[in-house]
């Protein structure tokens, strides 16, 4: 059974690691909500190749829970 979970607000925030260090490429910013769907847009144009994460965190009835490394992308030199 499928069971539909809604959010009071979620947000997400991108980084690249070196080392075990965390390089915040762009800070917390709140997740966009239609009527049945959560979506964010993050523009790549100005940013340079290397492996970004994605970490989201959510507030369910005032209870906060963070999901680090959820998303995983890689942008490449274009030729």
């Amino acid at each position: 059974e499928f069971r539909r979970v809604l959010f009071r607000s979620a947000y997400y925030r991108v980084y690249v690691r070196e080392g075990q260090t965390e390089v915040q490429v762009q800070d917390w910013t709140r997740i966009n909500k239609t009527s049945n769907e959560y979506y964010f847009i993050f523009d790549t144009r100005d940013k340079i190749p290397n492996e970004y994460y994605i970490d989201i965190k959510v507030n369910t009835s005032g209870q906060v829970d963070t999901y680090k490394r959820t998303l995983k992308f890689q942008i490449v030199n274009k030729k």
